[in-house]
């Protein structure tokens, strides 16, 4: 089943189904467990894709891949840089980036990103649910791509770049 969150023109934001022939099917409160449907359906064409999920946070870590910290001039720390991305540097296919005007070098890349479906605390290996090799509480591994300025991060923080 390929889940989506969208935004109908008339019948605002809702989690939908897009089948095959790429109609979007609407799904009445979330898609988790065995989704239930409102019956309305549109061509995907007629709705606008959002972004997957709306997060609560987004906490994310530099400087763990030594050789990329070194190309870029940083010190390799004993342990990687956590940071914190605010919930609305998330937005869907499609929806325009808004770059700083005040920034003359952004970048991105890809990454590898862990959607944890449940509060979780001291997880250990082996305690939760395993996917892609990665034990935790989660309810999806992918991709994301992630849009940084390098020049205002190390202005303002020195990291993570």
């Amino acid at each position: 089943m390929r889940l989506a969150r969208i935004a109908h023109p008339q019948h605002g934001v809702a989690f939908a189904e897009i089948t095959p022939d790429e109609t979007v099917k609407e799904i009445l409160e979330h898609p988790f467990g065995t989704p239930e449907f409102s019956g309305r359906s549109w061509p995907l064409g007629e709705v606008r894709l959002l972004a997957p999920i709306l997060p609560s946070k987004v906490v994310a870590f530099g400087r763990n891949y030594a050789a990329h910290a070194r190309e870029l001039g940083n010190e390799v720390p004993a342990e990687p840089m956590m940071f914190l991305k605010p919930s609305t540097s998330v937005i869907g296919p499609g929806a325009p980036i808004r770059l700083p005007a005040q920034s003359s070098s952004v970048s991105f890349e890809g990454e590898l990103a862990v959607v944890i479906g449940r509060p979780c605390r001291d997880v250990r290996v082996g305690s939760g649910f395993v996917t892609g090799g990665v034990s935790l509480p989660a309810s999806a591994v992918c991709m994301i791509a992630s849009v940084i300025a390098p020049d205002l991060v190390h202005l303002h923080h020195g990291g993570p770049g």
